[in-house]
């Protein structure tokens, strides 16, 4: 009966070691296993318990079969010899107690409570990799939108269909590293931005998850260091009827490399923000005219999501911006050029910027020239930004 007992606990203890061994490995199985009481060796822990369960319960059955019948023989050709009959009666009601047993686990486990051979798991999220939003600097183009596809193929697959999600979870990885790669993942404000190998020559804004729903990011990239020079700005469409959200790709264009940058998230519509644009410079302070004035209050009927065009009656020499308003001016003169103002700055002679201003000049032998306000456009992007 020890001996019989010591063969069961070795078989379930060798089990136990495959099952560790196997379980955490977390990859897909190198050897195709047989089928234990209609399981299957699959690479999730639950299964694999219930895999190891029948496994042990055939291995063991088959174990005392054997003990039984040896038991059994050894009983018949020990006539006349009573120590050997006492040693095969103990060896055959060990083996049957130990096929009552058996037999009495898979009863209740299968027919009274089936609800114990159902092992839950909660499954460990941190385990699986997940794609950094924000923004994205990278050197060339990468495959950010497949990346995103994979990592929403991810989330949506069922944690019991362990298969599927340790073949995304693989490809995932892959586009991931090669990302990483190329780019700058997950940038914040910066008032230098990391050299690469090779000039940025594209941005990504990557959507992720806040405390008020979606997060979208948008950017304004500088030349220079210390948020100088030539300024691009970066944001996705608004969100229409039937658009689905994924990242945005733009090519950094009015710039050879990014020296500095600001990140942004946009913001509802509900924030209060305001505009006002000035015809003369220093705020018309030696004029009577009014400013041109956009506000939260008078011009969220014409906003479209988080942004908004609007048509100028003059061309603006000088600005006051406030709340959570990002301003571009722009001329219909020179598409492609524009101004980009940060919530709460103040300019007040808008005729030093040259994306907005052109030389007019006059005469043919005493030339003189003079620099004038071209923008004719405003846009106004609701973000919030990092500094």
């Amino acid at each position: 009966m020890k001996k019989l007992s010591l063969i069961i606990f070795l078989i379930f203890f060798l089990s136990l070691i495959i099952l560790g061994n196997l379980a955490f490995a977390q990859r897909s199985l190198e050897v195709d296993y047989p089928e234990f009481g209609g399981q299957k060796a699959i690479p999730y822990l639950p299964n694999y318990v219930k895999y190891i369960y029948y496994a042990v319960i055939g291995i063991s059955g088959v174990v005392a079969l054997v003990v039984l019948i040896g038991a059994g023989t050894n009983y018949l050709m020990s006539a006349g010899n009573p120590e050997k009959m006492k040693n095969a009666r103990d060896e055959i009601k060990a083996a049957i107690l130990g096929l009552i047993i058996l037999f009495a686990s898979y009863l209740i486990v299968n027919i009274i409570n089936p609800e114990i051979a159902i092992l839950r798991l909660s499954p460990i999220e941190s385990f699986l990799p997940e794609m950094v939003s924000g923004v994205y600097l990278c050197t060339n183009d990468v495959r950010v939108q497949e990346a995103w596809n994979k990592n929403i193929a991810l989330n949506a697959t069922e944690e019991d269909d362990y298969q599927t999600l340790i073949k995304l979870k693989e490809e995932l990885i892959k586009l991931l590293n090669e990302i990483n790669e190329s780019c700058i993942t997950g940038v914040t404000s910066s008032f230098k931005v990391r050299t690469l190998e090779k000039p940025i020559s594209h941005i990504y804004t990557v959507p992720g998850k806040g405390k008020e729903g979606t997060k979208h990011y948008g950017a304004i990239l500088y030349s220079q260091e210390n948020h100088q020079g030539t300024r691009q700005i970066v944001f996705p469409p608004p969100k229409l009827p039937g658009r689905v959200l994924e990242p945005l790709e733009v090519r950094v264009i009015k710039m050879n490399n990014v020296g500095s940058i600001h990140t942004f998230y946009l913001r509802p519509l509900s924030i209060f923000w305001g505009v006002e644009l000035y015809q003369h410079e220093n705020y018309n302070r030696d004029y009577e005219a009014m400013p041109a004035t956009f506000t939260s209050e008078n011009a969220a009927g014409q906003m479209n999501g988080y942004h908004g065009r609007f048509d100028l009656l003059f061309p603006p020499q000088s600005i006051k911006i406030w709340g959570s308003a990002i301003v571009l001016l722009s001329s219909s003169n020179d598409i492609g050029k524009y101004a980009v103002f940060m919530p709460g700055e103040e300019d007040p002679y808008l005729l030093d910027n040259e994306e907005i201003t052109e030389q007019k000049c006059t005469g043919l032998i005493w030339r003189e020239c003079e620099t004038i306000p071209v923008a004719d456009s405003l846009t106004i992007v609701l973000g919030m930004i990092y500094y």
